[in-house]
């Protein structure tokens, strides 16, 4: 081989080792570490959307990761919908109430989170807030004691209702008296009627209904009608007559029918005596009381209740306007079995003296006269605080002298009547250490005693019973007429 071969194939390899390094073709791997500065962006999660109902609390349940790091802060701002207080918006989970409205409303969330190379992640969360309506709050207004044939208007004004202004109404009567009362129109808010031609007090029952638009109420109001009346003073409940038997059978009776001319001996029956006069002939009906009275049951506040009611608290004279003390058996403030002396410390009348106060037996007050009275007023009994003792006319407009009943009362409104003596009010002018008391008690009724119809004077200290008496308010009113 010559020696330019030699050089020329020299040459060649040299050339060819130099190319191979500087294309990498060595065998031989690089174990150096790769310097690589890309940052991978976190990651967040909203959580899933929710489903809420108004005036709720909602929780949002946010998070982040970062695989080539960590969060290093969070973020929630509301893209959307109405407005809501977020106390905390830099925490992962924070809490707040959703809002009221009077439609359905979607609340849009954004949850940033943030790493630490000041790389951001974002994600997103509805909340659907569900619109609840408030069912409308119904008031028929109060109860009323009226006259019939005077205008009486129902009133449901005050009903109210929180997400409206706008309620409808519709009225129906909804009580037993088989009395039909006709509104002007039963849907407008103060509907009006007028009954006629009444001759018993009834206690007429209306319903209300309200109507949002969605959802509804009701309330009922107690509306207690009595007759026109001329009278204040309740009759003697005398519904028959006797007879004249002087010179015929010289049997005498006292329980005939007054239409007849005669009676079964052969006796004339007189005209013109009690049972031919006054509202024990007019109005002799038992619907609101025997033989010519009239009565309303009340409940503990005073409200009238239907004629049917089997519990009552106090009891309205529909003639003369007093409400009477109902009478207990249970031990409270007004039991039956009660006795009080006569106390009135301002009674002056005739120079007569103040009486005896706590003399009686009893329970709740001062065991007088003017004990029970206080403690009545004080507790607004069946809703007044104008109790007092009656006077002698005022407890004596409550005495039946027609048949003969348990008590001389009408025991189907006073079912807790004992016969026994009840004081008045009234001082007796001709010594002042008495007072006037009533007996309920039948026997004690003889109209030929000299005070007569069961009225008496004792000593203001003994104990008797009492049944205080209240006016109510502008009774005057109900009998103009």
């Amino acid at each position: 081989m010559h020696f330019r071969e030699l050089y020329m194939k020299f040459f060649f390899i040299i050339m060819l080792s130099i190319l191979l390094v500087a294309c990498g073709g060595s065998d031989s791997k690089d174990n150096s570490p790769i310097n690589n500065e890309t940052n991978v962006n976190p990651t967040a999660n909203a959580g899933e959307d929710q489903v809420v109902n108004m005036e709720s609390s909602v929780i949002l349940s946010g998070s982040g990761t970062d695989e080539d790091g960590s969060v290093v802060s969070y973020h929630w701002v509301q893209n959307s919908g109405i407005t809501v207080d977020l106390l905390d918006a830099d925490v992962p989970v924070l809490s707040f109430i959703s809002p009221s409205a009077n439609e359905d409303v979607t609340l849009s969330f954004e949850l940033t989170v943030t790493d630490q190379e000041g790389a951001t992640g974002k994600d997103s969360v509805d909340i659907l807030v569900v619109f609840l309506n408030s069912p409308p709050i119904a008031d028929a207004g109060v109860s009323q004691f009226v006259v019939s044939d005077e205008l009486v208007t129902l009133d449901a004004r005050d009903s109210s209702d929180f997400e409206s202004a706008f309620l409808s109404y519709s009225w129906r009567q909804i009580d037993d008296t088989g009395i039909s009362i006709e509104l002007n129109d039963s849907h407008l808010a103060q509907p009006a009627f007028t009954v006629t031609g009444l001759t018993a007090a009834i206690t007429a029952i209306f319903e209300v209904q309200i109507f949002d638009g969605i959802d509804g109420a009701s309330d009922t109001v107690n509306i207690a009608i009595r007759p026109v009346t001329k009278w204040r003073l309740n009759d003697t409940g005398i519904t028959l007559c006797g007879d004249y038997a002087y010179g015929y059978s010289n049997v005498h009776s006292s329980d005939e029918d007054c239409s007849l001319d005669k009676d079964s001996d052969d006796d004339p029956i007189p005209d013109e005596q009690d049972a031919d006069f006054g509202r024990d002939k007019i109005f002799n009906n038992k619907s609101d009381g025997i033989a010519g009275f009239s009565y309303t049951k009340l409940d503990d506040k005073g409200d009238p209740l239907p004629q049917t009611a089997d519990n009552w608290s106090c009891v309205l004279d529909n003639v003369t306007g007093l409400v009477w003390e109902g009478k207990t058996g249970n031990g409270d403030l007004h039991d039956i079995s009660y006795t009080y002396t006569w106390y009135d410390p301002d009674d002056n009348s005739h120079g007569g003296s103040a009486g005896t106060p706590r003399g009686g037996n009893c329970n709740g007050s001062d065991c007088d006269t003017q004990g029970l009275v206080n403690q009545s007023n004080s507790d607004k009994y069946c809703g007044m605080s104008n109790w007092r003792v009656p006077s002698k006319s005022e407890l004596h407009s409550l005495m039946f002298y027609g048949v003969s009943q348990s008590a001389l009362v009408d025991t189907n409104y006073f079912p807790n009547t004992y016969k026994r003596s009840y004081w008045t009010s009234t001082a007796y002018s001709g010594d002042p250490i008495r007072a006037w008391f009533i007996n309920f008690r039948p026997e004690m009724s003889d109209l030929s005693l000299p005070q007569g119809n069961g009225v008496y004077r004792g000593r203001k200290d003994e104990a008797k019973l009492v049944r205080l008496a209240s006016p109510i308010m502008n009774f005057d009113d109900l009998n103009k007429k």
